[in-house]
């Protein structure tokens, strides 16, 4: 489980997180809490690549959930 947040000013609405500590040979699904998606992704893409997660306004967040498949 991971809590991204974006607090108050000027930021970027999008934000690139990369994981560590996942097995890159691994499969995980993923979920983005606030909207209820999910996807199964590589661990090797998630470490390398990292996912977009967006929080379009300030004092917003997003919760991505990792389940290894």
């Amino acid at each position: 489980m991971v809590g991204l947040f974006r607090l108050a000013g000027d930021a970027d609405v999008s934000y690139r997180f990369r994981a560590r500590g996942l097995d890159r040979g691994a499969l995980y699904r993923v979920t983005w809490d606030n909207s209820g998606e999910a996807a199964e992704i590589a661990g090797w893409v998630v470490i390398n690549d990292g996912l977009e997660v967006r929080c379009e306004r300030p004092l917003t967040s997003e919760l991505l959930l990792f389940e290894r498949v």
